[in-house]
């Protein structure tokens, strides 16, 4: 006979029926992705260093040579090439064009600080506003690797008091701002700018004038995050009154499945980075939930025994969200297979997959056959 105060597993029975509503609400699909030429899926630096480039050889000829060596893929050599002219030939007239081709391969490479030198090299030797918007915007996204929210902040007020952007650029100034901005904290510019870059992306699909599906995912990404903070902000307490459980309770679960639809409408935007960004945050979101139940304070009063089916009547209501979170490591691993974009994501939702998989089992074995005879809730 397990007794339960204040209603606290009445409650967590009742609560499958909101659990079920709150991961069943939008039925997750991870639909085909097709990619898209993404930086975050470049090569290898290579081990080996390129023989030193001669002396006399003209700046135009080096930057020819650059050109075809790059166009063949041996892009190390192809860096020879561009950074002979970088630090020889500072009159050259495509000398900026040589050092933003550096950053390029840098960039491609992930060797950002390397990188963003090359860029900050071709914006201050460009020669016409077009090569500095490029420039800056490429800088951009290695300030982003690099964590640099700060030094983000000030280029993208450099790049809006510029001007000139056409409608892609209108949808990254926007979804990066709204990035810089709940990476500093400030949640509510930056739901304001992330919703704004997410609707000029949907208006500009519509009018056929924005092409890039990575920034209008990135928005949506974090517009997901921002409802998956609102959701680990609210605690669940089993010691808290009935009321107050059914708050708390009814609280989290709106979080989650706004923060689910804003990941599944990232990943509909097909981008191969995002994508697998938004599949294992999903089933980061859906195991938190979990451990918001299984975590919580369990009631007062309980002995050794009751606590022991207290807990085992937990785990088996809200495994649903175990099988969930696993599901969605799987498709996340899937499409990173397919598509052959491993990354930070993907190496992540592995080992969660394997952790996960092993907690399930662990569970599943110390409570399958645990069942109650009798719940008594006492009166009052």
């Amino acid at each position: 006979m397990i007794k339960c105060e204040k209603l606290f597993l009445l409650l967590m029975l009742a609560a499958a029926l909101l659990l079920s509503y709150a991961c069943a609400a939008k039925k997750m699909q991870m639909e085909p992705l097709h990619v898209r030429s993404d930086m975050k899926f470049g090569d290898k630096a290579p081990e080996n260093e390129i023989a030193p480039i001669p002396d006399n050889i003209p700046p135009a000829k080096l930057f020819s040579l650059g050109l075809d060596y790059y166009s063949s893929g041996q892009k190390a050599v192809a860096l020879a090439h561009f950074l002979a002219i970088v630090k020889r030939h500072p009159e050259f007239a495509r000398y900026s064009h040589a050092a933003y081709n550096c950053g390029l391969i840098y960039h491609k490479w992930g060797k950002y600080a390397e990188a963003l030198e090359m860029y900050r090299i071709a914006e201050n030797s460009a020669f016409n506003r077009t090569d500095r918007k490029d420039a800056r915007f490429q800088m951009l996204d290695v300030l982003y690797q690099l964590k640099d929210w700060k030094a983000s902040a000030e280029l993208l007020e450099v790049i809006r008091s510029d001007g000139g952007l056409d409608p892609d650029d209108a949808v990254e100034v926007a979804a990066r701002s709204g990035a810089v901005a709940f990476e500093l904290g400030k949640t509510e510019d930056a739901e304001l700018m992330l919703k704004d870059a997410y609707e000029m992306y949907l208006l500009g699909l519509g009018k056929e004038n924005v092409f890039d599906t990575y920034h209008g995912a990135m928005a949506a990404f974090y517009l997901a995050e921002l409802e998956h903070k609102r959701f680990e902000d609210v605690r669940l307490d089993g010691r808290a009154t009935y009321a107050e459980m059914e708050r708390q309770l009814e609280s989290k679960a709106t979080h989650l499945v706004a923060a689910q639809e804003w990941f599944l409408k990232s990943m509909r935007c097909n981008d191969a980075y995002w994508a697998t960004a938004s599949g294992f945050r999903l089933g980061v979101l859906y195991e938190e939930f979990y451990h918001s139940f299984i975590d919580a304070p369990a009631p007062e009063g309980l002995s050794s025994e009751e606590l022991e089916g207290y807990r085992c009547v937990l785990s088996n209501k809200v495994a649903v969200l175990l099988r969930k979170a696993i599901r969605v490591f799987e498709r996340t691993v899937e499409i990173s297979e397919r598509l052959r974009a491993d990354n930070e994501w993907t190496r992540m939702a592995r080992e969660n997959l394997k952790r996960l998989e092993a907690l399930y089992l662990n569970e599943n074995k110390n409570c399958r056959d645990y069942k109650v005879k009798e719940i008594v809730v006492p009166e009052g």
